[in-house]
């Protein structure tokens, strides 16, 4: 009696198996050729970093602007619940914005004084949306997020010592 059992097991979960959409929207990494554009720069807002990129693969080219424009910090609770997928927000880091194509900026708070205390190391993920509201790729479950993870590193007297970008996805779960 077992025997039969394990295999109508067996045979619903090849059938379930076979009944997924294929996942065609976590092919390839969302960005190249990372790199801080001119290190820390000032304005009349303050001061900021521009992080340039280009499109990491032949799905990332297909995205818009629009998909880029809709990055954004994670909450603490967004960055928990992601556990190693996203970085913690540094104090400083306040906003993040597309100003230009292959562009993001992301705008700091009172970096200085950050560095003063003794701070060396600035990090923050950018949170991006699932690409299949923005192509046409699909996939089961709930929406995707993207993560792109962001380490700085200064000296004492705040300049860039060390970048170093990763990318991170967390799967939506099924529904």
């Amino acid at each position: 009696m077992l025997r039969p059992m394990r295999s109508l097991a067996l045979l619903a979960l090849v059938l379930l198996a076979g009944c997924q959409e294929p996942d065609s929207c976590t092919r390839g990494a969302t960005f190249a050729d990372l790199g801080l554009v001119d290190g820390v720069e000032r304005d009349a807002g303050g001061s900021f970093l521009r992080v340039g990129f280009s499109p990491g693969s032949p799905i990332a080219e297909d995205l818009p602007a629009a998909y880029f424009s809709a990055g954004r910090l994670p909450s603490a609770v967004e960055v928990d619940a992601a556990g190693e997928s996203a970085f913690p927000v540094s104090p400083p880091v306040i906003a993040v914005s597309l100003p230009r194509e292959g562009e993001l900026m992301v705008r700091l708070r009172d970096l200085d004084g950050w560095i003063a205390e003794g701070e060396r190391d600035l990090t923050f993920s950018v949170a991006f949306p699932d690409r299949r509201g923005y192509t046409d790729c699909e996939h089961a479950g709930r929406d995707d997020v993207y993560y792109l993870n962001v380490l700085i590193r200064f000296d004492a007297e705040g300049q860039v010592l060390e970048t170093s970008f990763s990318e991170a996805l967390l799967l939506g779960l099924a529904e």
